[in-house]
Order: structure tokens, then C-alpha cells, then sequence
């Protein structure tokens, strides 16, 4: 038989097999749940055009599909069910590659967190890299599990690496092949609506409570009680954000470029989250699909959008996950439109302050030299001695570059991140442990 689950709020697709009709064989059908009501009927209307010839009642009760002897009769003919049949063919295509990975995170719901591999992409004499998807709700979260070959005594926290706006977990492969070592583990993942990792609701979301709750969701499936945080731009904010709201899950924060969410007046910040739905609406309702692009359109692109704050090499790395190939050598970005809406609440500037006292780790930041500032230098810079004044344990670098210098050119960055994990970071961690024991061993 067949079974249809149906998840009304989701954009999943549900694999459905039949095992009682063996002159069909093995029939895999996806569903997709975004429009169920809608589907359901067109599924049902092939199913009934299929399964007339072998003289099969299709009835539909509470989601199930029977097969039982009947007389059936087909809804629709002639030029409507060729248009049927053309459309359900197409929405397969389409959609059975993109949701395949959802369907082995499925089926490994019960499995180990370190058992959801997908593929392994890097394996060299000092790390390997592999594809490690998180299911969530309706959804899953995309990322990339770093690991330092060899053996090692040092106990490391997990680190977690969080990508800016539009960009993806590729920002950080340079970056991150220069600083793993035997013993350390790193998770670079796409947030939601970005590079690999789809939206889980339909309409308009919350951006920023929806990052941070992907942070919470990471730990959750790898069982980390503790990480560290390496964010760059936005990444950077939740990153932040995350370390002061939810101080006892943080070990240390490493922040490049950006630090706080800038501070806007409320009016002015609901004014460009209402024109900015509409824009979305508008776009949505004219376009008949995604814009598509040739490889070096989508490239150049890429390119100016960032106002040539990353050069074509480092366009390319993040092009591997911010787009998808299409036939006829066409492409188009992977984002979810819905993302590049403004967040509807503005972080005001005492709240940041409130983070920043309310830090309980060691702390780097990074600035770009002249990197880009998102607010007036003097602001930025008098937070900066805000945090000075109020961390217990807090530094401040320059790197030479523009806004992305971590993907660009890593090298003057990656010493400073190996010294702050090594001394600052995996040392107290290793203090700390060697306290605890000694506690209980009194």
C-alpha cells in the first residue's frame, strides 16, 4: 500500500514505497508536503491513471491508499492527461535529487550523530573533511565535520564555525585547513536558507532567532554541552550574541570583522523589514522561477555583490555550495530569497552591552585592515573598549584585508586563532578539568 504523511508546514518530501503491487515492481514516489492538499490530488490522479489498467480501486481514507479489485473510472483524458502525467513527470525530476539527502537523514533518525555521513569530500595525512547533514523539524541543517588525523592527549572543545550573510560553510576552508591539527574537530554548516541548508518554514521567518536556534540544534545532535564559536560577519553577531545570551554552552568566541548587530532606530528597521517583504512578494510573483546564470555570469556576480570584497578564487570556493548547477550549463544561487529580507528587530546598543558584560569566556576579535566597518569607525571602536573595559579576558587583532581576509588570504589570521585556541581556550579547558578531578578526588 501507500502511504501518505503528510506534514502541512513543511518542504520535505516523504519517500512512499509499494511493496503489494509487484507488476509495477518497486515504486518510489516523492511527495511534496509544501502544498499537500494540492498534490494529493494530482499524486491521485496519476495513481488512478496508472493503476486503472490493472483494474485497481485507488481509495483515498485518512491518508491511505488501498488496493482493492473495482471498476475504475479515469479522470480526466485526451489532452488533460497528457498534461497530468508531463507535470507529475517534471515535479519528480525536479525534486527527487534535491531531497535525496533528506530522505538518508531520515532513515538514520535513530542512527549516531557521526553516522549521518553523506559523502567524504578531503582525506589528507592532517585532516578529513566530510559532509555531515542535522535533521531538524520539517528540515535539515547542511554543514561540513572537520578532523584532525592522528592521536593526541590534549583534550579539545568542538569548534563551531558560523558563515556571514549569502555566504556559506565554504568561507571557512581555507581558514580551516591551515589550523587543524590531531585532536581537534571543527563543524562549518550553511544556516538555514543558505548554501546546502533550506528554510524549514514557508512564509516569513525570523532570521535571527532561526540562526541561533541552529546553533542550539548542532550541539543537540552532536551532544557537545560545550563549544567554541569562530564567526565571521553576521556569523560573527550570532556568534556574539549566542556566547552572551547562552554563556555556560561557550568556551570561546573568535570574531572577524564584525562583532555587535549595528545599531538602528526601531522605526526606520520596521520600515525596511515592511518594504523589504514586499519586495520579496514582488519579485516572487513576477518571476516564474530563480534567475539563471552562465558560470561566469553567476561568478562575476558573486563578485560585485560583495563590492569585490572577495577575490574570483575565493568566488569560486563559495560558489561549490552557493549554487546549482542546472541543464544547459545554467546556474543559479542556492540562498533562499527569504533571507536577504531585513531582521525584524534591531539589537539596540544597551542590550549589547548587556552581552558583552554578560560574556564568561575568552575572547578574539579580528578586524580587517581596513577590512569594512558597518558602522561609524569611532562606534565600532568604542565598543571595542566597551569590551576591553568589561571581558575578563579579552583581545584584539588586525589582519590585513578586506572584509572576507579569512578566505582570501588566511595566512597572517590562522597563527593568531592557533595561539588563542591553544593558550587562551584548550589550556583553561585542561586547568578546568584538572580542578574538577582534583575536587572530587578530596
Amino acid at each position: 500500500m501507500f502511504v501518505f504523511n503528510e506534514l502541512s508546514h513543511s518542504s520535505d518530501l516523504v519517500p512512499v514505497q509499494s511493496p503489494t503491487t509487484p507488476v509495477l515492481g518497486t515504486i518510489l514516489v516523492w511527495i511534496p508536503c509544501f502544498e499537500v492538499e494540492i498534490v494529493l490530488k494530482i499524486y491521485t490522479q496519476l495513481l488512478v491513471i496508472i493503476f486503472t489498467g490493472f483494474n485497481v480501486l485507488i481509495n483515498i481514507d485518512n491518508g491511505l491508499i488501498t488496493n482493492e479489485p473495482a471498476d475504475v473510472t479515469l479522470p480526466c483524458k485526451g489532452e488533460e492527461l497528457s498534461v497530468v502525467v508531463e507535470f507529475i513527470a517534471f515535479l519528480i525530476k525536479m525534486m527527487t535529487q534535491r531531497f535525496q539527502l533528506l530522505r538518508l537523514l531520515r532513515q538514520s533518525q535513530s542512527a549516531q550523530p557521526f553516522s549521518r555521513l553523506i559523502s567524504s569530500k578531503v582525506i589528507t595525512d592532517r585532516y578529513t573533511v566530510k559532509e555531515v547533514g542535522i535533521p531538524t523539524n520539517n528540515s535539515y541543517i547542511a554543514g561540513k565535520l572537520w578532523q584532525g588525523v592522528g592521536e593526541t592527549d590534549t583534550k579539545e572543545l568542538p569548534i563551531v564555525c558560523i558563515h556571514g550573510w549569502l555566504d556559506n560553510a565554504n568561507t571557512f576552508d581555507p581558514l580551516l585547513s591551515l589550523i587543524m591539527k590531531p585532536g581537534r574537530t571543527c563543524y562549518a554548516f550553511d544556516l538555514p536558507g543558505h548554501g546546502k541548508s533550506p528554510l524549514s518554514s514557508r512564509g516569513y521567518f525570523d532570521g535571527f532567532a532561526e540562526f541561533l536556534m541552529a546553533i542550539n540544534r548542532v550541539m543537540t545532535e552532536f551532544k557537545w554541552n560545550k563549544i567554541v564559536l569562530i564567526g565571521h560577519s553576521m556569523g560573527s553577531v550570532l556568534s556574539f550574541s549566542f556566547s552572551g545570551i547562552f554563556p555556560e554552552f561557550v568556551a570561546g568566541y573568535v570574531g572577524l570583522d564584525i562583532v555587535r548587530s549595528v545599531p538602528r532606530n526601531h522605526i526606520d528597521s520596521i520600515r525596511r523589514l515592511a518594504y523589504g517583504i514586499t519586495k520579496i512578494e514582488k519579485k516572487l510573483a513576477e518571476q516564474a522561477g530563480p534567475p539563471t546564470y552562465s558560470y561566469d555570469e553567476i561568478l562575476q556576480r558573486t563578485y560585485n555583490g560583495r563590492k569585490e570584497s572577495v577575490n574570483l578564487e575565493g568566488c569560486k570556493i563559495l560558489l561549490e555550495r552557493g549554487a546549482i548547477a542546472l541543464p544547459n550549463n545554467k546556474y543559479r544561487f542556492s540562498h533562499d530569497i527569504r533571507v536577504t529580507v531585513p531582521a525584524s528587530i534591531p539589537i539596540p546598543e544597551t542590550v549589547s552591552e548587556e552581552m558583552a558584560k554578560n560574556l564568561k569566556c575568552p575572547v578574539c576579535i579580528i578586524k580587517g585592515d581596513p577590512g569594512e566597518y558597518y558602522e561609524p569607525k569611532e562606534n565600532f571602536d568604542s565598543f571595542i573598549d566597551f569590551m576591553r573595559q568589561n571581558v575578563s579576558d579579552f583581545e584584539f587583532h588586525y589582519a590585513p584585508g578586506t572584509h572576507h581576509f579569512h578566505l582570501n588570504d588566511p595566512q597572517p589570521v590562522a597563527p593568531i586563532i592557533t595561539q588563542f585556541l591553544d593558550l587562551k581556550v584548550n589550556s583553561k579547558t585542561a586547568t578546568d578539568s584538572r580542578n574538577a578531578s582534583s575536587k572530587l578526588s578530596r
